[in-house]
């Protein structure tokens, strides 16, 4: 308020000081002071309004900063995970580390760079161009992403294609160890197997429970063509999808043991873990159950199981 009449006194004694000589009205001088009271009222409101708009620029920086130091960081833990997928023994695992990775670029990552591209709109919009909290842009974070993805996509057809390799060279190894088995069970060498001989192989594959019924009733599924003999084609067809199932059984037992925490029976909580309700009472109408030597029962016997399911 001081000011305000100290600017109104200079004004005033400035008017009064020009005009000594003329005839000055009260009115003359009021009007003066509200025309310069209009005035500065004018500069207060247009201060106001360019600091608020100061202030709502640096906020639109801050929050650019923010999500490009939240974008890199988020980048940085993928190409670690794409790092380690490189050190798996597994070339399944590896694929699988590299795909969730390409997921979470196509997602997460996708959506992070969305919001920044939607942030560097508004700041142009208000010909902000330079950002005194970051050194990025939307330019290298995009030519960032970008180039990680193409990365992944590459990592991704190489590993398909080792693992496409590594099948080759397994179903040769498949294919070879099978040759070898018929070729000495194939006693005249003519390059087929007769029942008897059949008879064997299987006896030798199967164990002590296997019976010559077993043997009749397989060997006429196998005579596709009724010749009265299995050739190597015939034999390995089925000897080949054999080593498959089994390869599954293996990976149903793994899956089990990890859901059961390496217990020898699986409970209905381990169950429902990872499982909608629907399955769990499937799996539980299905499975053994596991009792304890004072006849409590803990759980359910999933060992038994794919020993009567899938011979385990």
């Amino acid at each position: 308020m001081l000011k305000l009449f100290l600017v109104k006194w200079k004004i005033f004694s400035s008017q009064l000081k020009t005009k000594f000589d003329e005839d000055v009205s009260l009115n003359d001088v009021e009007n003066s002071l509200s025309t310069t009271e209009q005035r500065i009222g004018q500069r207060k409101s247009e201060f106001v309004t360019v600091r608020t708009h100061l202030v709502e620029n640096d906020t639109l920086c801050h929050q650019f900063a923010d999500a490009a130091k939240t974008f890199l960081n988020f980048l940085e833990v993928n190409q670690t995970k794409e790092k380690a997928a490189s050190k798996l023994p597994n070339i399944t695992e590896t694929i699988k580390l590299l795909e969730e990775v390409s997921e979470a670029l196509r997602t997460s990552g996708r959506e992070k760079l969305q919001e920044l591209e939607n942030s560097e709109h508004k700041l142009s919009e208000r010909q902000v161009f330079e950002n005194p909290y970051t050194t990025s842009s939307i330019t290298s974070l995009r030519k960032a992403y970008d180039s990680f993805t193409e990365s992944n996509k590459k990592e991704i057809e190489a590993a398909v294609a080792e693992s496409k390799k590594e099948k080759q060279v397994l179903a040769e190894e498949d294919r070879s160890e099978i040759e070898e088995v018929f070729n000495h069970f194939d006693k005249d060498k003519d390059g087929k197997l007769s029942f008897y001989d059949f008879h064997g192989v299987m006896s030798f594959s199967e164990g002590k429970e296997w019976n010559e019924d077993k043997s009749k009733l397989l060997f006429e599924q196998l005579d596709t063509n009724k010749s009265g003999t299995i050739d190597f084609n015939e034999y390995y067809v089925y000897a080949s999808s054999k080593r498959a199932d089994q390869d599954n059984v293996g990976t149903y037992l793994e899956s089990f043991n990890t859901l059961a925490g390496n217990k020898e029976f699986i409970t209905d909580d381990d169950l429902r873990r990872v499982l909608p309700p629907e399955q769990v009472s499937y799996i539980a109408g299905n499975l053994p159950k596991y009792t304890a030597p004072n006849g409590e029962v803990l759980g359910y016997d999933y060992k038994a199981w794919l020993k009567a399911t899938h011979g385990l």
